[in-house]
């Protein structure tokens, strides 16, 4: 690439990182479009995340009894759907 001047260090370092992160980045014609990576549809469920957050936590130890009363609760709210 044919650049109109030379680069500043800054710069040139700046730019050796943003190839590094483009790197193995394929660019096609195709419309981009949202996906939930977790969910086998591509669509974003609350229970999804869920999961992702329970594999996050440790519960090695177990929780203590109010923050398990709110998640064993969770699913039964009478929250809206969406």
């Amino acid at each position: 690439m044919i650049w109109r001047r030379s680069f500043f260090v800054l710069e040139s370092e700046l730019l050796h990182e943003c190839r590094g992160l483009l790197k193995g980045v394929v660019f096609t014609r195709e419309e981009d479009y949202w996906c939930w990576k977790p969910e086998d549809g591509g669509s974003f469920t609350v229970r999804s995340a869920y999961n992702i957050l329970e594999g996050v936590l440790d519960f090695v130890d177990g929780l203590p009894d109010n923050e398990e009363r709110v998640f064993g609760r969770l699913w039964k709210s009478l929250t809206p759907t969406r």
